[in-house]
């Protein structure tokens, strides 16, 4: 079975590709020159900011220490679930930029 980055740099790669493609059939040399980098632009970006990206899509923010206080069950809820999801491995997006990470 692929991996999942092996998933993701085949899609990039190909929209990469297709970028070129269609640059080149507008553009000729120059055209596919300037989809190419745009297409690098993108990818990168996408890259780079896909975790605020999906936390504005739910509206995620963050909420305050003595909401735990309030609400018990969900503060153990939410304990449980981070800490399945750091003994499974599934939260290593949370090691590329140490400023977002978790406080205890």
């Amino acid at each position: 079975m692929l991996g999942n980055w092996l998933k993701t740099s085949i899609l990039m790669a190909g929209i990469v590709a297709l970028f070129g493609v269609v640059g080149m059939a507008l553009g000729g040399s120059g055209g596919m020159l300037i989809a190419l980098v745009m297409a690098g632009v993108m990818n990168i970006y996408a890259y780079w900011f896909s975790d605020k990206a999906v936390l504005r899509m739910y509206d995620a923010h963050q909420i305050p220490m003595n909401t735990a206080e309030q609400h018990p069950e969900t503060a153990q809820m939410m304990i449980i679930n981070l800490l399945s999801a750091e003994a499974s491995g599934a939260c290593s997006a949370r090691t590329r930029k140490p400023k977002n990470a978790l406080r205890d």
